[in-house]
């Protein structure tokens, strides 16, 4: 069964029109790892702690423009 946590990012980012390459330093999380993620691949609890506090976060005003 595939990671749910990797298809919501998706939807995030794809909400949010950011890349992995831009949500990596974002968050503080390789791009591989994101990658990895979003294909279906577990993560350990700080990266996931760092992803659903990304998901929970507002969008800044710059990007809501």
């Amino acid at each position: 069964m595939p990671n749910p946590l990797g298809r919501m990012l998706r939807l995030y980012r794809a909400h949010r029109e950011i890349t992995v390459r831009e949500l990596a330093p974002e968050v503080g999380v390789s791009i591989a790892t994101l990658s990895r993620i979003e294909r279906g691949a577990e993560c350990d609890v700080p990266t996931f702690l760092k992803l659903v506090s990304w998901m929970r976060a507002p969008e800044s005003k710059e990007r809501a423009a």
